[in-house]
């Protein structure tokens, strides 16, 4: 224990006043009440085993509790707005997502805690989802790549929400000037209720080159609109308490896709947002650290926050509502695995779309994408009219044979607000 009982409960009942059940759930993480497997703010001790669910061992509990408030009734009459949900995994190599576990990598950085090897072991929930009808691509008939030659990260986030190939260049880029698909859904439709929830904080730089109109909680402390998060107790609960959280296996301001993944998750009940966009990074941090084992242990966690999302937009589907889950990475990883800037073998990327009426059996293998297409895809989809920038990806509608019901798209008063 990191805390002793005693300790505990005093400071459990201090910070807790006022604030519902699932934000104790957080604080008790917080607080030090279970084993974290670590021995202080550096992270783990070195005497210390390092188990393959280290810092992400609570997001099971308060997704299965999210989970069954998502089932509620009552929620607001059938609208024909669109609701996009957007993760990005940070740094997952399609190897993993399509192959499963790497042997040459467990036999380099040691024994991994996995019984099971198999692709579908890792992400169950992704896989389950292409059986019925969300399209994968990435795969060796399918490949998909990052645009940008220095493959990291904030190039990738840029080109995966701007639809172009990246100007920036590293990952200190100054805030981005190309609008991207948020800038243009707040354009086309004002009303409409935007948000971005990452683990690390620099991604809002090329989210959106207007966050004027976007609610964003990025890292630990980052935020905007706090009045959209406020708004309700227990999602204000979450967001304070990650405050203080321990950025492991981060650093700096850094919050651990625990945290990240619950607030998004409560945000979606609580705001039901038009679009949210969800970064999670525990993936990348632990590979570079040379940790496959919780590498692997960190992207099964966040295929268990694909099933919830998933959950979500099947929820808006059932009740009348257009709804899209957008799952992918913003780079792959090196032949070494530890590192992916400046290399060929980091630029292969891979997406899932779901929610595309696609199908169980869509034939669309053949395919070749690349980060730019998303963006050009989520604006087909809302009625906007192409990038004609010649940097810009192209929507990859036309390319997936077998679509069903999207002769237009979502609306059908296309506007060119791509600037």
């Amino acid at each position: 224990m990191t805390t002793s009982s005693k300790e505990c409960l005093s400071r459990l009942a201090t910070a807790s006043r006022g604030r519902g059940w699932l934000a104790i759930l957080v604080l008790l993480s917080i607080l030090g009440c279970w084993p974290r497997g670590e021995s202080s703010r550096h992270g783990p001790s070195r005497h210390a085993q390092l188990s393959p669910t280290h810092g992400v061992t609570q997001l099971p509990a308060l997704s299965n509790a999210l989970n069954a408030e998502l089932r509620k009734p009552g929620r607001a009459s059938p609208d024909s707005e669109p609701y996009i949900v957007m993760l990005a995994i940070d740094g997952v190599r399609w190897q993993e997502v399509f192959r499963g576990v790497d042997a040459n990598l467990e036999r380099r950085f040691g024994a991994i805690h996995h019984e099971r090897r198999g692709p579908n072991d890792i992400m169950p929930n992704l896989h389950r989802l292409t059986s019925e009808g969300a399209v994968l691509l990435g795969a060796d008939d399918t490949p998909m790549f990052a645009s940008s030659p220095n493959t990291v990260s904030l190039p990738g986030y840029s080109e995966m929400m701007s639809g172009r190939t990246p100007i920036c260049a590293t990952n200190n880029c100054p805030p981005t000037r190309e609008r991207t698909i948020l800038d243009d859904i707040a354009l086309l439709r004002p009303s409409l209720q935007l948000a971005i929830v990452t683990s690390w904080s620099r991604i809002p730089r090329v989210a959106a080159r207007n966050l004027t109109s976007v609610t964003v909680s990025a890292g630990r402390k980052m935020a905007t609109h706090l009045e959209n998060i406020c708004a309700d107790e227990r999602l204000c609960s979450l967001y304070r308490a990650a405050i203080n959280l321990p950025a492991w296996p981060g650093t700096k301001d850094y919050r651990p896709d625990v945290a990240t993944a619950a607030i998004a998750l409560r945000y979606l009940e609580a705001r039901n947002p038009n679009f949210l966009f969800i970064g999670l990074g525990d993936t990348d941090k632990y590979a570079h650290r040379g940790n496959y084992d919780s590498y692997l242990a960190a992207l099964a966690q966040a295929d268990q926050l694909i099933g919830q999302l998933n959950q979500w937009v099947t929820q808006q589907r059932n009740e009348g509502r257009r709804a899209l889950l957008i799952v992918t990475a913003d780079h792959g990883r090196s032949a070494g695995f530890v590192n992916h800037w400046h290399t060929r073998a980091a630029a292969r990327v891979w997406a899932l779309l779901s929610g595309l009426d696609l199908g169980v059996n869509p034939t669309y293998k053949g395919v070749r994408s690349r980060l730019a297409d998303l963006a050009p895809t989520m604006r087909e989809l809302l009625g906007m009219r192409r990038d004609a920038d010649p940097r810009a990806g192209h929507s990859l509608l036309s390319q997936l044979h077998g679509i069903n019901g999207l002769p237009g798209a979502w609306d059908q008063r296309p506007i060119d607000v791509v600037q």
